[in-house]
């Protein structure tokens, strides 16, 4: 440790002392940097400038400290050793700044002498911070203080602190924690600040700081892999007013108005809006207009809302104590919502809280991130650009965040991909399964269950337990917690996936091979060597003149050199491995032979690299023939045929290291039967190659049985690779067709089969297979992609023979009846009821298609469709579905009694002076609740104008009905309307925003209307004069 020094003895070398209380400060802040605003946190210590990046066009938050010198540095460190030996526990309750600005400053003097001439020393700079480090937040102390961050978030060690700022939003600092006992240090203090305890044994805490901050942290690596975090949600002791919200821009007078006049009459309104919206800082500006002698009571999991009124009671839920399962003092929402009807509040506010109960709606309805999502290997079919890629999600999410930027909200990283990338998802609203564009994605660190979800098809998907899936109910689609599906639902399936022809027309080779490998010659290259003289080929070559006699001599050149030309004719190319005596064309045309090959060989192929090798049975020597032919017509490759009597087999084997990698390494087909996998050009085919491909497939690894029992017939394939097996459902799916999957329990194989009706039939003709009569397609046995729920007809108006069916225990119907019926249903849907439900612990990263444009789900798994982790209820349609459907089930009877629905959301706004956009928080619309379906929009923002216009207030539902009660007009309530935007005005020209005095103001209002308003006016007309 550093020590004091004495009188008697030397004082020791200041550039040598370890300075173990040495304060951290930011970094510093670059010269010429374009600044957007500066203003005080501190003066003349502390300051803020907000200033743009060139390079990445972001903003960036600066915390601009008075730096402390070597010789600061030293006392400094001195100075604290010394306080914390002096500064003795005051005996009562005293306001710990206060407390130690002045025994600090007693004790300083008291030690001058003793620590040396201090010439170039500010005293006032060092007690800044020994304030700050001792009875402040340390490093983020002017985080702390600064009113306009929301959130602070510290994400490890190294890592820049994000802030929240209420005017600019997510901005980088440049605070950083550079060491980890630094970091931890912090968090250590700042827990103890909040009365808890962190450490291995319980490395998460989350607490409430002084001040009413909400903190939570993980200490160390003991939950998170990248050390320490902290996330500071900061409490505003100045609450936001109406009048706050007009000079955001978030509402206008006639809004402001409009809400004054229902709130004020106790109409129930719901805010709904995404993450960041601005959700509970409108209802906070709504309650401020609340009468002052109303009882209010406000029910959260950690107090965000903060209102002027005395008679307010503020509950809380608390979580349960120790870390059993039994919930010991566990008091919840649905506890507090019970506890505070017994209260006869006259307001009662449920904030955006977490929880599954009826009362606690709110959380459902406005919250706007749900839980992520998928575990890193569940696979999905992405369009890049127009290149198809079947790969896991953590390869789409994880390449948008090596090229994207990314951005952090509420310990989530998003990403937004710079590539155009589209996913198979549904449209609701037209009912057809489309490629939508994702444009956002995600991830996020995950301490808890994956769901694996069997269907009773066989196909599964796998899930977080928060995971929203789409599931059929009462004949309409909603969205429920995977946690909360139950066997027996009803999950989406495609009838059919829409792909994306790319036109690939061939593959060069010469562009796949590896040419840091040694052994690849190109062939047929006498245009090349002749172009330029032997000297000026050997010095772009880099090789001495003989060895271009050489080349000349053989018409080749290794694949290295030849990669240095420029070449418009590889098809007139060759190329040959070293040790082989094939010359292979260069271009490899993707035809009808070269995918059957591929089907062939993602069946019975296997290779080493070098030698590739098709294994049938001693029976199909039609297919023998088929392969050894396409590899003599398109590859010049002649084949070896080894028969083996004892297993009844025949092999078609190629030794050709030029095959093997054309196969294993540029196509990615795998190398063994468990590495095998469709290649990804595959998918952007026509149907007609899709086809050729499935169907040598089928003939190589397939059988056809007949069930003459049932008078049946099936088709059944078989693979232990778990890629393949989804590569190959979804090719299916492009054709139209579906399968059923069963997995054998004797060898782990994965059996899909086809069977039953216009599926079977669908699968025998476009695959060219033969031998199917039509007694295996029956009208009373449907297969699952031709079955109907019968309440989806029911629900939408169908026939009345199906309420019958429905009475009788029939749960489906075939579409085939639908027809015959005249009953609609073009849905490209079908349905499969969860059949086992497991779930098995997971700790690490998941991810999410955060942002699926237009459909907000996607086609993922074995080819089942899920929501995006995205929960949007940001309008009035959303939000009823969500009140309406689980975990909240409200009855549509109840809807009615709800007065507004008051919707918000963030947007980008253009900067006039230096053209950036900003992100502000405006009410997009706000709408009546007339009757469940049945709405009256009054408000409405306009993006291009940023301004809002009001919808024939005059027909206002509300407006009529506070009429009626009132016994006047419509006209005088409009009149009343005006009366209150000239108030609201004349309180913003005035700068009166406190609270306190608009509550005052409101309250004269309401007890003498024409006075106040009189007095207001006269004032007014002053000014104006």
């Amino acid at each position: 440790m550093a020590k004091l020094s004495s009188s008697k003895g030397k004082k020791e070398n200041p550039v040598n002392q370890e300075l173990l209380f040495e304060p951290i400060t930011p970094k510093s802040i670059p010269l010429g940097i374009s600044v957007i605003e500066r203003y005080p946190l501190n003066e003349p210590f502390a300051y803020v400038i907000i200033t743009e990046d060139p390079a990445k066009r972001t903003l960036l938050y600066y915390i601009d400290e008075l730096k402390l010198n070597e010789e600061e540095a030293r006392v400094y460190n001195d100075i604290i050793n010394i306080l914390q030996i002096e500064l003795k526990v005051p005996r009562q309750e005293v306001d710990p700044k206060e407390y130690f600005e002045s025994h600090a400053t007693k004790t300083i003097e008291k030690y001058k002498l003793s620590l040396g001439k201090l010439a170039n020393v500010s005293w006032s700079k060092i007690l800044y911070y020994a304030e700050r480090d001792m009875v402040g937040y340390g490093p983020i102390n002017p985080l702390m203080i600064d009113p306009n961050i929301e959130d602070i978030s510290i994400d490890g060690v190294d890592k820049p602190v994000f802030v929240w700022h209420r005017k600019y939003e997510s901005l980088e600092s440049n605070l950083m924690f550079e060491k980890d006992q630094d970091l931890d240090d912090t968090i250590t203090r700042l827990v103890h600040m909040a009365g808890k305890h962190i450490s291995t044994a319980y490395p998460v805490v989350d607490a409430t700081l002084p001040g009413r901050h909400r903190l939570a942290a993980t200490f160390r690596r003991e939950v998170s892999p990248q050390g320490s975090t902290v996330s500071i949600r900061k409490f505003r002791e100045d609450p936001i007013t109406i009048v706050d919200m007009m000079n955001f821009g978030t509402l206008d007078y006639g809004i402001a108005a409009y809400l004054w006049m229902l709130m004020e009459n106790r109409s129930s309104t719901i805010v709904v809006g995404a993450t960041a919206s601005g959700k509970t800082t409108m209802l906070n500006s709504l309650l401020t207009m609340v009468r002052p002698n109303m009882k209010v009571v406000t029910i959260e999991e950690v107090q965000e809302i903060n209102i002027p009124h005395q008679n307010w009671i503020p509950l809380v839920s608390r979580p349960s104590y120790g870390l059993s399962s039994d919930k010991i003092g566990e008091v919840s929402l649905y506890d507090l919502v019970k506890a505070s009807l017994r209260m006869r509040p006259d307001v009662l506010v449920v904030g955006e809280v977490r929880g599954e109960e009826a009362f606690v709606l709110f959380q459902a309805i406005s919250t706007g991130h749900g839980g992520m999502c998928l575990p890193p290997n569940e696979k999905l079919l992405v369009y890049e650009g127009s290149n198809p890629r079947f790969t896991s999600i953590e390869e789409v999410v994880e390449d948008a965040f090596k090229r994207g930027r990314v951005t952090h909200s509420f310990g989530v990283e998003i990403a937004e991909p710079t590539t155009s990338i589209r996913v198979p998802s549904f449209d609701e609203n037209s009912g057809k399964v489309v490629l939508s564009n994702v444009k956002k994605v995600s991830k996020r660190y995950y301490n808890g269950n994956i769901l694996k979800i069997t269907t009773d098809a066989g196909k599964v998907i796998n899930v977080t337990e928060d995971h929203p899936l789409l599931v059929l109910d009462q004949g309409r689609l909603i969205r429920v917690p995977a946690k909360q599906l139950e066997v027996g639902d009803l999950l989406p399936h495609p009838t059919l996936l829409r792909s994306l022809e790319s036109g690939v027309k061939y593959v060069n080779l010469l562009k796949g091979l590896p040419c840091d490998q040694k052994g690849y010659t190109v062939k047929n290259v006498r245009d090349h060597l002749r172009s330029e003289t032997k000297g000026k080929l050997a010095k772009k070559l880099g090789v001495k003149p003989e060895v271009i006699d050489w080349y000349r001599k053989g018409d080749y050149l290794p694949l290295e050199q030849y990669l240095k030309f420029h070449d418009d004719s590889p098809d007139k190319r060759y190329v040959r491995a070293r040790k082989s005596f094939h010359l292979i064309p260069a271009v490899i045309p993707i035809n009808g032979d070269v995918i059957k090959l591929l089907g062939y060989y993602a069946s019975e192929g296997f290779s080493d690299g070098s030698v590739v090798t098709f294994s049938f049975n001693s029976k199909e020597a039609r297919l023998v023939k088929d392969v050894k032919e396409i590899l003599r017509r398109t590859f010049n490759l002649s084949a070896r045929i080894v028969k083996d009597r004892r297993y009844q087999s025949v092999e078609v084997k190629v030794k050709d290291r030029v095959l093997g990698t054309f196969l294993t390494k540029m196509l990615k087909c795998g190398r063994t039967s468990k590495e095998k996998r469709v290649p990804d050009m595959v998918f952007s085919l026509d149907k007609r190659l899709i086809a050729k491909f499935l169907e040598s497939y089928f003939k190589g690894d397939g059988c056809k049985y007949i069930l003459k029992d049932k008078g049946l017939t099936r088709f059944s394939m078989s693979t232990s690779s778990e890629e393949l097996l989804h590569g190959i459902i979804y090719l299916l799916m492009i054709l139209g067709m579906h399968v059923n999957i069963h997995r054998d329990k004797r060898n782990g194989n994965y059996n899909i089969s086809v069977q039953a009706g216009y599926n079977l039939e669908l699968f025998a003709k476009q695959l060219n297979v033969q031998g199917i009569g039509s007694e295996s397609i029956r009208l009373g046995m449907p297969t699952f992609s031709e079955k109907v729920p019968i309440e989806i007809v029911i629900n939408s108006g169908g026939a009345k023979l199906l309420q019958i069916r429905q009475k009788e225990g029939n749960e489906y119907i075939s579409r085939m009846v639908l027809s015959r019926l005249g009953v609609g249903y073009d849905a490209e849907l079908y349905f499969l009821k969860a059949r086992k439900i497991e779930a098995t612990p997971y700790e690490g990263f998941v991810y999410d298609l955060y942002e699926v444009e237009g459909t907000h789900n996607f086609v993922h798994g074995m080819g089942l469709i899920s929501s995006n982790c995205t929960l949007h209820a940001d309008d009035v349609y959303s939000a009823m579905q969500r009140l309406t459907t689980r975990p909240m089930d409200v009855s549509p009877s109840y809807i009615p009694f709800l007065d507004l629905v008051v919707s918000t959301r963030r947007v980008a706004i253009p900067m006039s002076e230096s053209g950036l956009l900003r992100v502000g928080r405006r009410v997009i619309a706000i709408d009546e609740v007339i009757e469940f379906d049945k709405y009256f929009r009054a408000f409405e923002w306009v993006p291009s104008s940023d301004s809002f216009v009001s919808h024939r207030l005059e027909e206002s539902h509300k407006l009529k009905k506070l009429a009626r009660d009132r016994g006047i007009s419509v006209d005088e309530i409009m009149k009343e309307m005006e009366k209150r935007v000239l108030i609201l005005g004349w309180l913003r020209k005035r700068g009166i925003r406190n609270y306190r005095d608009i509550g005052a103001i409101f309250e004269q209002y309401h007890n003498n209307p024409r006075e106040t308003y009189e007095k207001i006016e006269k004032q007014i007309e002053f000014v104006s004069k």
